[in-house]
């Protein structure tokens, strides 16, 4: 997919079924600028709540077309270099690490605050 993703200007998807992020995850990293229906869990997330890209309601044709029609006005070298940006920041293996890391480290300071930093048998 990744030669299909890297060929596209934009990736369109609206889906009242689809519940993975992959698809959009994939393009984002190929450099497809993102034009899809809003789900707050996963296209806010991947789009930077459509600072990158744009997001329509879902099942609304005409916000489609605006969203369409909103990329279709922009430079998409910048488009596409701003989405680069944020998926390194943002999305990236290594953002993604350090996230991980961050929430681990917030778990054990919580615990520990709460005097459960070892286990008990």
């Amino acid at each position: 997919m990744t030669t299909f993703y890297s060929a596209a200007d934009l990736f369109v998807v609206g889906s009242h079924h689809e519940g993975a992020a992959t698809p959009l995850m994939e393009a984002c990293a190929c450099g497809a600028v993102p034009v899809v229906d809003r789900h707050p869990d996963v296209s806010d997330l991947l789009t930077g709540g459509g600072s990158i890209g744009a997001l329509w309601t879902p099942g609304d044709a005409a916000d489609c077309a605006r969203a369409l029609a909103d990329v279709g006005r922009r430079d998409l070298d910048a488009e596409r270099a701003r989405l680069a940006d944020h998926f390194a920041r943002e999305l990236s293996w290594d953002a993604v690490g350090r996230r991980a890391m961050e929430i681990y480290g917030q778990v054990l300071g919580a615990r520990a605050a709460r005097g459960l930093a070892g286990c008990r048998r």
